[in-house]
């Protein structure tokens, strides 16, 4: 028997099997190259947002800066009235009957603090998310400076009402001592008349024409309340007193010598309540700067 064997021939198509080959390869590289790109577009935008994130913190900072700024700028300018108002003490005291107003600080760091107000809660807010301490010291910080700007009005206001009311005053003096230098020389001209030739021989004229004199070389100087006073005024009260208090037209003009005083007086009461006022308010700058000062140093170490 004769066996055959027969083989059968596998045939293999190699073009299209290249062609799946290099379309797989194309979804593949698409796929990759679509995933590579959105990775980079995610790494781009994690990275933008990163960059903003920080761009806002060191925005915020810079706000939270500003406002400790102008808090010191504040504490400052306080702490030169506080000075001021030493240096007034001092200057007022050695001199009473007339008045020496303390030099008033001026500052704008209220308003600017108020036009910050809103940014400054954001900024605290967004650094210090998970910590809400801050809250109350920035309410406590805005309560105090409040407070110290009102009693910055409350001294404008002092020093105004307190200037109006001694330049009455002081005018009411100046008005009244130029009304005793009138009548002297009125009442000389009168003696001279009587007298004539013999007015020197009178102790009375040669008292009343000192007395012009004296005002006259005052008013040359420009001389203040007190050299009339101590100089003019006290001496000529004296004389008339001692030696001629029965005259008739120097009753008068003593009279109108111890009104003159008396409103000198009330200056000076005036003059020396203001001082009294004005350490009140020291007190107050002094207690609410300490305050400031503890608050602004608890919120820069939250930042």
């Amino acid at each position: 028997m004769d066996i055959i064997f027969k083989f059968g021939e596998h045939y293999y198509n190699s073009d299209d099997n290249s062609f799946w080959i290099q379309f797989g390869l194309t979804i593949l590289g698409g796929f990759l190259g679509f995933g590579f790109a959105l990775y980079i577009y995610y790494i781009s935008i994690k990275r933008e947002k990163k960059e903003q994130d920080n761009n806002l913190t060191i925005a915020n900072k810079n706000k939270l800066k500003y406002h400790k700024l102008l808090i010191e700028n504040l504490i400052k300018s306080t702490e030169n009235q506080i000075n001021s108002i030493n240096k007034y003490k001092i200057n007022q005291e050695k001199d009473l009957l007339n008045a020496i107003p303390p030099r008033l600080v001026i500052t704008n760091d209220f308003k600017r603090l108020i036009f910050l107000n809103k940014d400054v809660f954001d900024s605290f807010n967004h650094i210090n998310k998970n910590n809400n301490n801050w809250i109350e010291y920035l309410k406590k910080i805005h309560t105090t400076t409040d407070y110290i700007e009102g009693v910055y009005g409350e001294m404008y206001r002092i020093t105004t009402n307190h200037l109006k009311n001694n330049y009455k005053k002081n005018s009411e003096v100046k008005q009244n001592i130029e009304l005793i230098s009138d009548r002297l020389i009125s009442f000389a001209f009168y003696l001279q008349k009587e007298l004539k030739e013999t007015r020197w021989e009178s102790e009375l004229y040669i008292f009343v024409n000192a007395a012009i004199n004296k005002y006259r070389e005052l008013v040359e100087e420009s001389a203040d309340f007190n050299k009339f006073n101590s100089i003019f005024l006290e001496p000529m009260l004296d004389t008339i007193i001692t030696h001629y208090k029965d005259e008739q037209f120097l009753q008068e003009m003593m009279f109108l010598i111890k009104k003159t005083r008396i409103k000198m007086n009330d200056i000076i009461s005036d003059n020396k309540n203001v001082i009294i006022v004005f350490e009140n308010v020291k007190t107050e700058f002094e207690s609410a700067i300490k305050n400031v000062k503890e608050l602004n140093e608890a919120l820069s170490n939250m930042k």
